[in-house]
């Protein structure tokens, strides 16, 4: 037979695997701009204590 229909449960497995499979790569994802934002606010907070402070009459 050439075409034999997909079970169900075959399909539902399938389906339930992607979405682990997609959630574990978007946590991945999550964590690494976490602590990527995390890296730049401390660039911002040492690059700004590092420049000459503005002197106003």
């Amino acid at each position: 037979m050439i075409f034999a229909p997909t079970n169900p449960d075959k399909i539902a497995s399938q389906q339930l695997y992607e979405a682990r499979r997609m959630l574990l790569e978007h946590r991945a994802a999550a964590e690494y701009h976490d602590t990527m934002a995390r890296m730049y606010e401390a660039r911002i907070a040492r690059l700004s204590a590092e420049q000459p402070q503005k002197v106003t009459p």
